[in-house]
């Protein structure tokens, strides 16, 4: 018998502890895009992105004046599988609430719009300066 490190109890040699956590198992032949979304590089220029975009959507905020922090995601506007050389490009990068993330995944919103809005620095502006009441 040996105390178990994961629910505290005293088990016999050799049992399975329900409660001890699985592993993860990565498939060996993983694209190289789903690898590059878990390094330490693509970390730190999605919070860059995000904290360049005030943590808002930027679809939201130019096309419906409206403040949309629900969600949000960091969306490569040519896709990794195409280029993967813009991977870490600030003007490939977008962020993006889920809604318009997945339009713009299905080609709903034109790339050439959001790579507009990624190179624009994006304002918060004033109700008066935008014409609302």
């Amino acid at each position: 018998m040996k105390s178990c490190p994961y629910c505290g109890r005293i088990h016999p040699v050799g049992y399975e502890c329900p409660k001890k956590p699985k592993r993860k198992w990565y498939h060996k032949n993983r694209g190289q895009a789903e690898r590059f979304r878990s390094t330490a590089a693509w970390q730190k220029k999605r919070s860059e992105v995000l904290n360049r975009d005030h943590n808002l959507c930027r679809v939201c905020f130019v096309a419906d004046h409206r403040i949309n922090n629900k969600g949000l995601s960091v969306h490569h506007i040519t896709p990794l599988g195409k280029d993967f050389e813009q991977r870490l490009d600030e003007n490939n990068l977008i962020s993006l609430c889920s809604k318009h993330h997945d339009e713009a995944e299905h080609g709903l919103i034109p790339a050439d719009s959001l790579r507009a809005m990624a190179k624009t620095s994006p304002r918060l502006v004033s109700r008066e300066e935008r014409g609302e009441p």
